[in-house]
């Protein structure tokens, strides 16, 4: 292994992703509330995640809005990227997927929107800014 610097502490900020040069077309923020943010947090951080793969070239971005269970976000997000190409977006891969976790529910309580809801599609879904078709996916964080 090699001694972290202060430019390689191992944390990836909003402006190094911005710094990126990426071309992916979707990226799921996969860890819990990631879309989220407190006004007071982004004024010190500049740029909340998603604006920041916007700006890296990546035109859509998978967050949540709070916590999520575990169950959940995992059947969700997995249903996601396995639609994802046979979906017109994220955003219809997403809702295709909500729908098929909500016709068959881990129990009846996973029906409610607590579970399935959080789940947003941040950006328009279009090419990624310099970037040819068919660029890929990127999946960050664990849920």
């Amino acid at each position: 292994m090699t001694a972290s610097t202060a430019f390689d502490d191992g944390l990836l900020t909003a402006p190094e992703i911005a710094d990126l040069n990426l071309s992916a077309r979707f990226v799921a923020l996969s860890a819990c509330n990631t879309a989220n943010f407190d006004l007071s947090q982004m004024a010190r951080t500049c740029r909340p995640l998603a604006s920041a793969f916007a700006v890296a070239g990546v035109p859509a971005t998978l967050g949540m809005l709070w916590p999520v269970d575990s169950r959940t976000g995992e059947e969700v997000v997995a249903g996601t990227f396995e639609r994802l190409q046979a979906a017109r977006g994220g955003a219809d891969a997403l809702a295709e997927s909500q729908r098929a976790f909500l016709e068959k529910p881990p129990s009846r309580a996973h029906l409610h929107p607590r579970f399935w809801a959080p789940f947003v599609i941040l950006g328009d879904g279009g090419p990624p800014s310099g970037a040819e078709q068919g660029a890929g996916v990127l999946k960050l964080g664990a849920v």
